[in-house]
Order: C-alpha cells, then sequence, then structure tokens
C-alpha cells in the first residue's frame, strides 16, 4: 500500500516537471487557433498544475496547512496591500496597444492572473504547506524565506528571454514578493485569494 502510494506521488510529481514540455503552442496552431497562443498555453498549463497541486495537497494530507481549506476570514483586508504597494505603482504602466479588441485583452489577462494563481498554489499552496506542517517546531519566518527563495530561484529561467541584469532585478523583485505573500498567507490561509491578487498585481 505505502509503495504503490509513493509510486503515485512520484508519478505526480514528474507529471509536473514533464508539464512545461507539453508543445500547448504547436498542439492550438495544428487545431486552427493562430493567435493569443502564448496565452492560451498559460491558461492550460497552468490549470493543469493547479489540479496536480491539489492531489499532492490531498496525498500529503496538507489542504489546511496549504490553505486550500478552512480560510482565516477576519484577516481578508490584508488582500488589499499588495494591490496598493507595489501593485499600485505598475498601474500607470499598463498598456494593451499590442492586443486588438476585447477578446485578446481579457484572454491576456485571464492568463497572467492564472500564472499568478499557479504560483501561489505551488508554493505558498504546496511547498509552504508542507514545510510548516512537517516542522511545526520551525519559526515560521524561516518557512517563509526558504519558501520566498525558491519562489525567486525559478525567475532564473528567463534569463533565455532577457539580460542577466534584468534577470537579477527579478530575482530581487520576485524575493520581496515571495516573503511579502508568504505572510499574508500565514495571516489569512487562504491560497485561492492569495493567487488571484498576485495575479492582478501582475497584470
Amino acid at each position: 500500500g505505502g509503495r504503490i502510494v509513493n509510486s503515485i506521488k512520484g508519478v505526480v510529481i514528474g507529471l509536473i516537471l514533464l508539464i512545461g514540455r507539453i508543445p500547448v503552442q504547436d498542439l492550438l496552431k495544428s487545431s486552427g487557433v493562430t493567435s493569443n497562443t502564448e496565452e492560451f498555453r498559460y491558461i492550460i498549463l497552468g490549470i493543469i498544475i493547479i489540479l496536480a497541486c491539489v492531489l499532492i495537497a490531498m496525498r500529503k494530507k496538507i489542504l489546511i496547512a496549504g490553505g486550500f481549506l478552512k480560510p482565516n476570514r477576519k484577516n481578508y483586508w490584508m488582500l488589499f496591500l499588495p494591490l496598493f504597494f507595489p501593485g499600485l505603482l505598475f498601474v500607470v504602466n499598463l498598456n494593451f496597444e499590442c492586443y486588438n479588441g476585447y477578446l485578446a485583452i481579457g484572454i491576456a489577462v485571464l492568463a497572467i492572473v492564472i500564472r499568478g494563481l499557479m504560483e501561489e498554489v505551488v508554493f505558498r499552496g504546496v511547498i509552504q504547506g508542507y514545510l510548516s506542517k512537517q516542522y511545526p517546531g520551525k519559526p515560521m519566518h524561516k518557512v517563509i524565506l526558504i519558501t520566498a527563495i525558491l519562489f525567486a530561484l525559478t525567475h532564473i529561467i528567463n534569463i533565455q528571454y532577457t539580460g542577466i541584469q534584468n534577470v537579477l532585478l527579478q530575482l530581487i523583485y520576485a524575493f520581496y514578493m515571495g516573503l511579502f505573500f508568504g505572510a499574508l498567507m500565514v495571516r489569512i490561509n487562504n491560497v485561492w485569494l492569495l493567487g488571484i491578487i498576485h495575479g492582478i498585481v501582475n497584470v
């Protein structure tokens, strides 16, 4: 029984690692979708990863620790904090000139929100939730710090799209936001709302 469960967990984790290799854009183009393929890719892969993370949270029994269940509603007002700072600083930079029509804008915004939700489910839901349950005696700020470092390091992959200077700035920004969202997660214990707020800030 235990071996089968561990095998299933290994398969799920392996699938998550392989998800990024799925040629979603090629599949969309072969189906006749020629525009917004990058946005559709984020939406499809994001939903798959979110579902996989829920399965992992169920298997690891971290649904509560990961904020998938039993939120702390009295602290929901804290969700407004990232919308004012630093989110408000980026509102003046909104630019949709490269899109044509409301549908294209809607798809682009949905893709960005899904991506933020996906990141929160992975890092604050599964990773931070697992660490907080696995090591209950460890100070929470250390758990948040570890999760924020891992979250920041994933942005190294962006070096294939931009220069090293921009990537370093992204690492610093992602680390700061990782600490911010990690602290909010402890207070509200709702990874779903936190993910939506993360996505709105990204927009």
